[in-house]
């Protein structure tokens, strides 16, 4: 079943941000440390970890690569190798969200994670309260995500 969202709260499961964990897959020859990285489906399976394996934990859910300096594109491979279902990357104001498909990344216009959401509003509003600070936006978003719902 997948999740569904209200305030930014999974009303079937919870979530867990990992921060730029880094992450590996031995058997893959494959590491990498994501800007943030975040698990939904999984979250239950890999609660009170504090050291990751990817051959037998599931790899996060959602990649997020914020590519203001460098570009994550080149990355994709590896995040193939690791498993991630989905990555999105933000650049100058633009969000992009990418599935994984049979070990490649396809650019996609929803979330499977959330689904009936346009994420591609959240730009505007990171924007629209960068200067105000973290608290303020991540106040903005919730508001954001409770008027959909």
């Amino acid at each position: 079943m997948k999740p569904s969202y209200k305030d930014g709260v999974s009303t079937h499961f919870s979530d867990e941000s990992y921060g730029s964990t880094t992450w590996k897959r031995e058997k893959n020859q494959a590491g990498l440390e994501p800007d943030n990285c975040f698990y939904f489906e999984n979250e239950a399976r890999i609660r009170g970890h504090l050291e990751f394996n990817l051959e037998e934990d599931p790899p996060p859910d959602l990649a997020l690569e914020i590519d203001l300096t460098s570009k994550s594109l080149n990355r994709f491979p590896i995040y193939a190798r690791l498993g991630v279902p989905e990555i999105w990357t933000y650049d100058t104001g633009e969000l992009k969200i990418y599935q994984l498909q049979e070990n490649n990344y396809l650019e996609v216009t929803n979330s499977s994670i959330f689904p009936m959401l346009s994420i591609q509003e959240l730009p505007r509003i990171i924007e629209a309260f960068r200067l105000q600070g973290r608290r303020a936006m991540r106040q903005a978003v919730r508001e954001w995500v409770r008027a959909r719902f």
